[in-house]
């Protein structure tokens, strides 16, 4: 068996498909991204849920809408704007990304979904980020740097 690098641009979008659609690139530092196509244009550097039997990237994670009442939903966050209908390589965790908090943010809160769409928050909601921790204060409605422990899930705890 032969090996080949394979050159995998994180921050690149594609009109048509480079990769397999739902293909896993572990990055040397060890972050986990997947090849998706979004249904409907994707802001950067906040949370999108995801269908893994289609890799389309869907919804925004917020309160209100996603996930639904006790359910659970894979997330993603892109480094880049992703218009609709191209490809792109999306974070989905483990490992350490940047997101949009919503306000201030101690260090090593438990974090949670915002009514602003795709933001995370320390202020308890009904939307739980499972294994995602903020390593050290954010100060204001600004991008930071969060750590993800496993792969990318919100859970609605009502």
């Amino acid at each position: 068996m032969t090996l080949q690098k394979v050159t995998v641009n994180l921050l690149r979008q594609d009109k048509s498909p480079r990769h397999l659609l739902g293909e896993l690139h572990i990055s040397q530092t060890d972050q986990h991204y997947r090849y998706m196509q979004a249904d409907g244009a994707v802001t950067a550097n906040v949370a999108w849920s995801y269908r893994p039997n289609t890799w389309q990237i869907e919804d925004l994670i917020e309160v209100a809408v996603t996930p639904a009442t006790a359910e659970s939903v894979p997330f993603c966050v892109s480094a880049i704007a992703i218009t609709d209908n191209y490809y792109a390589w999306v974070f989905i965790g483990p490992g350490v990304f940047t997101a949009t908090a919503a306000a201030n943010i101690a260090a090593d809160a438990i974090l949670y979904g915002h009514a602003t769409a795709g933001e995370i928050d320390d202020a308890a909601t009904a939307c739980l980020l499972r294994g995602v921790i903020v390593p050290a204060a954010i100060t204001g409605n600004v991008t930071g740097t969060f750590y993800a422990t496993k792969e990318l899930y919100a859970i609605d705890l009502a």
